[in-house]
């Protein structure tokens, strides 16, 4: 198996001999397609072509005029940090080498004779900006999963008023970190059968479209809808191949220079009602599953914020609805009250007959209004309207009589209802006889923005009286009178066993009850309803009177919420960082489970903490400081240390971001763990300093007679010829082989620098290309993703690889995969006796007369390093077979 990657490798070379970089310039672009190559004489041109174009990896010599190639990447870094440099320079001493690796060049290479180190100089190339584009694609999606927790936290606190706005941005910073042409969403009506462009973000020089995009029949985008109404999402990486059937679409796409779009569906009830859209100019590369999941769950958070703004209207309709038909009631006065018996509303002409008005009236209660008698006598039948209990009464007041009606209004989870209740003035014996037309009326329509119905069941004579809301709740035609029997009928069989007992028992024993069921309507509906009785005297007998309300946009709205709470806390507590929110006092108002699973505290202790609690260097003066100086939505960037309930500390990376929620200002902290960069870079620096004692050592007083030994027996060998000549001289050869070695293992050691998730047979197959590897094979056969580091797991392949080859007089073939916990290297070459397999992993160990004896030592070493085990056995061949164990994988 193989990895490629399409996109072209623009190359700059740095070097003052002009010539030369012609040459490698000449060499390198014959050596891989992919590579172009620019070239400039000095660091000062370098930088300025670096200003000016877009280059995906630097090859600088060392020695050059006016600036040295190390200081040169200085330069670099300070404009492109991230850009790999390789230091290919003539100057091979191990001071440049250990310079260079303190400056964090990616690459060194010491110029050759001939012409086969451009082939290992295009492969250097290859390998490091393949490396590089593949952590920049990690670095991609954790930034788009940073940048959706943020957006997640901004619509669950959002504003109705501001919830297009936020749509905007959210186009905008999306498609910008994806680096989309044009991000927009689309409304679906599936009534009018057409569709429309409501939000659009397009980046600089992109025509908008949103203007031409509005009312568009869906029987122009067949394919296209055919899709999304599958709930399918549509992934174009190039117009032009789009199948026949799509032939519509390619049409419109391609007048508006569309040639790659992902677009998502947006589902809200089970139901389309948008999809939202990235479009760009130029052709993509397939995109993963991961960044095409991240943008669906970008129109998921757009889809619940409008969707919530929509039953946030409509409430405020049915509101205005209510307050109306309050406020102009033609005859009588009309009040909500609620548990605590005080006037919510209060409006109608009859309440301003009493000389009041209604600000006289809310937010007081009957005492503080009417007489004691009075008042006492419409609390008793409030309290009893509190506890489910309709009635209507007459009471006496000013010397004219009311008649008063009484009615439960429940609302969402409020454990007691509020109480609906029309007063009349019954004095005129005319009105009397008009009153209980212009009350039923009332009532309906009070059943009707409450959805409820009344009823009444008289058990001795088996007949019952309901009012037209019960026939709203249940779905039936207004004016049918149904039967006992037939409501019973409606509900749902789970549930309707548990009301008919209930009400049995209330008949029987004047026990009350309310209950919770399902209704289904004629047509099929769904309905939830609460189911109220209790049993009353009416005259000379005993009747059970009740409501029924339909509770179904309540229970949706309940359960919406909830499902919304979820996802949004789910994102919050999964997020692989900490995050707090915190105000301006410094107080914890909220934290996930990994702050708090980090630092050891509980949650309930984390909100009873100030910020300075768990930063170990951040003073209450100092945080007020650097919270004063941001303005909303600004977000700093620090360092600094988090002290656990242990009294432990460890270090932390701090994104600060400042919101202004409902005129409040609040802070969201993101923070991760740096510990293990921190411990690299303390192991870096001591490694250097026993590096820098090493090479002095190797360097001075080793290579420097080796060089001069060299030096007299080629100067012997022009003037006599000897085959002992010839034996010193690769005896030599040999000897700096090892002084090579042993550099690596001083430098390196048992040394990671960074662990990653990397894909075994990528690394495996650039190793390959890395080795001199003669007439052999490479064989893989796995798609496993490992944690290692990526630039060792690549020395321990080379090792192996070399051993195979050096060690065997035919052509060999190597195989590697995977085992149950880690992978193996296997060959079809000679083996090792069993009887030398504990002392292979030895320095100095070799069977080949030309070997250094350190190759499988650098092997254990690495695997030391990782905290892995390895052994020998013999392979299915006869060969070699060398097993990693305790190897960390990575999903499957």
């Amino acid at each position: 198996m193989s990895v490629t990657f399409r996109e072209q490798i623009r190359v700059l070379h740095v070097d003052d001999n002009p010539n030369f970089v012609e040459l490698t310039k000449t060499f390198l672009e014959r050596e891989n397609d992919r590579l172009t190559v620019e070239t400039a004489t000095s660091a000062e041109e370098g930088l300025q072509q670096l200003a000016e174009s877009t280059i995906d990896c630097i090859v600088s010599d060392y020695e050059m005029p006016g600036m040295s190639g190390i200081e040169f990447h200085t330069a670099v870094t300070e404009h492109t940090p991230n850009v790999p440099f390789i230091l290919y320079t003539g100057k091979g001493s191990e001071e440049v080498a250990s310079d260079a690796i303190s400056a964090g060049v990616t690459d060194y290479l010491q110029k050759e004779a001939g012409t086969d180190d451009y082939a290992l100089l295009a492969n250097r190339i290859d390998h490091a900006v393949n490396s590089h584009r593949r952590d920049g694609k990690l670095r991609f999606l954790q930034t788009l999963e940073t940048e959706l927790t943020e957006l997640s936290i901004d619509f669950l606190r959002a504003e109705e008023r501001g919830i297009d706005s936020l749509v905007d941005r959210t186009l905008e910073r999306i498609g910008t970190l994806v680096g989309a042409d044009r991000t927009y969403v689309f409304d679906v009506d599936h009534e009018a059968e057409t569709l429309t462009n409501t939000n659009e973000w397009c980046s600089e020089g992109v025509e908008p479209q949103i203007d031409m995009l509005q009312g568009i029949p869906q029987e122009t985008l067949p394919w296209w809808m055919q899709r999304l109404e599958r709930f399918e999402r549509v992934v174009i990486p190039n117009v032009s191949e789009l199948p026949p059937e799509a032939e519509a679409e390619q049409e419109i796409l391609q007048e508006q220079n569309i040639e790659s779009l992902v677009v998502t569906p947006m589902i809200s009830k089970g139901e389309l009602v948008g999809f939202i859209g990235f479009d760009w100019i130029e052709e993509q590369d397939p995109w993963s599953d991961e960044l095409i999941d991240i943008l669906r769950m970008v129109g998921e958070l757009i889809t619940t914020a409008r969707t919530r703004r929509a039953r946030e209207r409509e409430l405020r309709t049915l509101r205005s609805q209510y307050e109306t038909l309050v406020e102009n009631f033609p005859d009588g006065a009309v009040f909500l009250i609620n548990a605590d018996l005080e006037y919510v509303r209060a409006g109608g002409k009859g309440l301003r007959k009493l000389g009041l008005s209604a600000g006289d009236v809310e937010g007081r209660t009957p005492h503080a209004l009417f007489p004691e008698s009075v008042a006492d006598t419409i609390c008793s039948h409030y309290e009893d309207a509190l506890d489910g209990t309709a009635s209507t009464f007459e009471q006496e007041y000013g010397g004219e009589r009311y008649r008063i009606q009484t009615v439960p209004v429940r609302s969402g989870d409020e454990e007691r209802p509020h109480v609906m209740a029309v007063s009349r003035n019954i004095t005129d014996r005319r009105e009397r006889r008009q009153e209980l037309q212009h009350t039923r009326d009332l009532l309906s329509n009070m059943e009707r923005l409450a959805g409820v119905g009344a009823w009444e069941y008289d058990p001795e004579g088996d007949t019952l009286v309901s009012t037209d809301g019960i026939n709203r709740v249940h779905g039936l035609d207004l004016g049918t009178d149904p039967t006992l029997e037939t409501l019973f009928s409606y509900v749902h069989p789970d549930d309707r066993t548990q009301l008919t007992n209930r009400f049995d028992e209330c008949v029987e024993t004047g026990e009350p009850y309310e209950v919770d069921v399902r209704l289904t309507t004629p047509d099929g509906e769904q309905r939830w309803a609460t189911a109220h009785g209790e049993r009353v005297r009416n005259g000379d007998c005993e009747v059970v009177r009740g409501y029924i309300q339909n509770i179904t946009e309540e229970r949706r709205q309940r359960l919406r919420l909830e499902e919304e709470a979820a996802r949004t806390e789910a994102l919050f507590d999964r997020s692989p960082d900490m995050i707090d929110i915190h105000d301006t006092d410094g107080e914890i108002l909220d934290v996930n489970q990994q702050l708090a699973e980090r630092t050891g505290y509980l949650k309930s202790e984390l909100l009873e903490m100030n910020v300075w609690d768990v930063d170990a260097r951040l003073t209450p003066e100092e945080a007020r400081t650097l919270w004063e100086g941001m303005d909303p939505d600004d977000r700093q960037q620090v360092e600094s240390v988090y002290e656990c309930r242990d009294g432990s500390r460890f270090p932390v990376q701090i994104h600060i971001r400042r919101l202004d929620i409902e005129q409040k200002d609040l802070f969201v902290v993101i923070s991760r763990d740096i510990t293990e960069r921190i411990e690299r870079e303390q192991e870096l620096s001591a490694q250097n300093e026993r590096l820098e004692e090493f090479v002095s050592i190797v360097s001075h007083d080793l290579r420097n007679p080796l060089s001069v030994a060299t030096a007299r027996l080629e100067l012997v060998q022009d003037s006599h010829e000897s085959e002992h000549l010839v034996k010193a001289l690769n005896a030599i050869d040999r000897s700096q082989t090892l002084i090579d070695d042993l550099l690596w293992l001083a430098r390196e050691g048992k040394r990671v620098v960074e662990i990653d998730s990397v894909a075994l047979a990528s690394v495996a197959e650039s190793s390959w290309q890395t080795t001199e590897t003669a007439s052999a094979t490479l064989d893989t056969d796995t798609m496993r993703v490992i944690r290692a580091d990526r630039s060792r797991l690549q020395q321990l392949f080379e090792n192996l690889y070399r051993n195979a080859v050096e060690h065997s007089s035919v052509a060999v073939t190597v195989s590697v995969g995977v085992t149950e916990d880690g992978f193996y290297v296997a060959d079809t070459g000679p083996g090792i006796p069993e009887s030398e397999r504990g002392d292979v992993f030895e320095a100095g160990y070799s069977t080949d007369e030309g070997g250094t004896g350190f190759g499988l030592r650098i092997v254990e070493q690495i695997v030391d390093a990782h905290g892995w085990d390895i052994t020998v056995t013999e392979s299915e061949q006869g060969g070699a077979r060398f097993e990693i164990i305790g190897v960390e994988f990575t999903g499957r």
